[in-house]
């Protein structure tokens, strides 16, 4: 028959690990924010949860989901499933926290209006829709470190140069003994482009 304190250390065990499964997201988010992040209408916890609404520099989604994914612990690594929706199209990845300070995003798969993205490119009168398939994007100190997958635009237009559609662009991104680069085509359009963006370790880049 089990003793009083094994029953009491059962028992204390089991509301420890019942508070932990459930801690509710909202109060997780109150401790840790980020000063550039705001979430609205948190449910759920911090294994699995959502948010009605997100605001990331200026860039603005609906319905964000996180789901825990807890065998990546095992590779070193704290990981979730998330997808959020913004103005028009979708987002989904896999978002991950390793060791160093760097940020992963994995499995990427994104379809939205290029206008979307505006706080993040500075270029006046750019329309068109972008489709994202990246297999891996590494993040580290703010800067993209390791890179692969595609980066798709159709339907660009930019006013500055015309005000009618230039055509559908590709660039296939790959890590080349840390160096970064995108493969640039058209693949239909006014505009022909064949060419190679190379993002370097020191923040300098070329076209």
């Amino acid at each position: 028959m089990p003793s009083l304190r094994s029953l009491v250390i059962a028992g204390v065990a089991a509301l420890v690990a019942g508070l932990v499964i459930a801690f509710p997201a909202r109060i997780a988010w109150q401790w840790l924010a980020p000063a550039d992040v705001a979430l609205q209408g948190i449910s759920g916890s911090i294994w699995n949860g959502r948010a009605r609404e997100a605001g990331a520099g200026g860039l603005y989604l609906t319905d964000v989901r996180w789901r825990f994914r807890p065998l990546a612990v095992f590779a070193g690594r704290i990981e979730y499933a998330v997808s959020a929706a913004p103005v028009a199209g979708f987002v989904e990845a896999d978002l991950s926290l390793r060791a160093g300070g760097t940020t992963g995003l994995e499995n990427v798969t994104a379809s939205l209006p290029i206008a979307a993205l505006g706080p993040f490119i500075e270029v006046a009168g750019l329309d068109g829709k972008i489709d994202l398939e990246i297999a891996r994007l590494l993040i580290r100190d703010g800067l993209p470190v390791d890179a692969e997958g595609t980066v798709t635009l159709s339907g660009l237009v930019i006013r500055p140069l015309a005000p009618s559609v230039l055509g559908d662009y590709r660039a296939t991104v790959e890590t080349v003994e840390g160096v970064i680069r995108g493969d640039v085509e058209d693949f239909s359009g006014v505009l022909d482009v064949a060419g190679r963006i190379e993002l370097l370790a020191d923040r300098s880049w070329f076209f």
